[in-house]
């Protein structure tokens, strides 16, 4: 892919997404956690904390199994998304 490719997608993804920040009550949740991987248990402590916030998007479904909140792969979360926008067009007819 390339570094520069690399950049220039993930700046087209900022405009898509929001970035939560992470405090110190995160990092404490996620070390008392029961996620196999810190990162994982960070990730998951941030998202919980967040209100309405409903799914991650992980490549690593597996190692959220203990997630409080629906865990996709992005390939399964854009097939979801696509069927509610379906979903959503078909009712609006």
């Amino acid at each position: 892919m390339g570094d520069k490719n690399a950049r220039s997608i993930i700046d087209e993804l900022l405009d898509l997404i929001d970035v939560l920040g992470v405090s110190k009550d995160d990092l404490r949740n996620a070390i008392k956690s029961d996620f196999r991987y810190f990162e994982d248990a960070i990730q998951h402590s941030v998202a919980v904390k967040e209100n309405g916030l409903k799914s991650i998007i992980n490549r690593n479904t597996k190692d959220y199994r203990k997630s409080k909140i629906s865990v996709f792969s992005p390939d399964n979360f854009i097939k979801v998304m696509e069927n509610e926008q379906k979903h959503f067009c078909s009712n609006k007819v």
